[in-house]
């Protein structure tokens, strides 16, 4: 899958940041309000950290980024992004004082890390469907090969 080879390194902490908030917005579901503070926290922290990552992944140069910033992978990705964020902002705020809050936050951040997974997996599908994500990228790595060959 040439979209994962490419985010390789970012995709570890997206997946890592999308469980996390995931796993916070679950115990703020659960959890009593009065008792959901480490969970809102986790959920904050790992929203952060799969958004930074995410977006780390969209502004990465090369054509096989396309596959996250196109089409349908894009759409789920963006839908991630919004509702995973606005799960954080409700972990940090509202859902310190109301039971309805902390749930319908909880429930956004679970539903941005589903989206954010499906998109992702979109996203390879995407790549491998299409020929020039493959036959690009690696005639660029010859080119840099025989250059940095001709070069010595």
């Amino acid at each position: 899958m040439p979209a994962w080879h490419d985010a390789r390194s970012e995709l570890p902490f997206v997946f890592t940041g999308s469980a996390a908030a995931s796993a916070g917005g679950l115990g703020m579901v659960l959890v009593p309000v009065t008792e959901a503070g480490p969970a809102r926290r986790f959920a904050a922290v790992g929203a952060a950290a799969e958004i930074v990552a995410s977006r780390l992944i969209d502004r990465r140069p090369g054509y096989v980024t396309r596959a996250y910033t196109t089409g349908h992978p894009h759409h789920l990705r963006r839908a991630s992004e919004y509702l995973t964020l606005a799960g954080a902002v409700t972990a940090l705020t509202l859902a310190r004082r109301s039971r309805a809050a902390a749930a319908v936050g909880g429930l956004a951040l679970m539903a941005g890390s589903v989206l954010q997974r499906f998109g992702t997996f979109e996203a390879g599908v995407t790549s491998t469907k299409d020929p020039a994500y493959v036959v690009k990228p690696q005639r660029e790595r010859l080119d840099a090969r025989r250059e940095e060959r001709d070069g010595e």
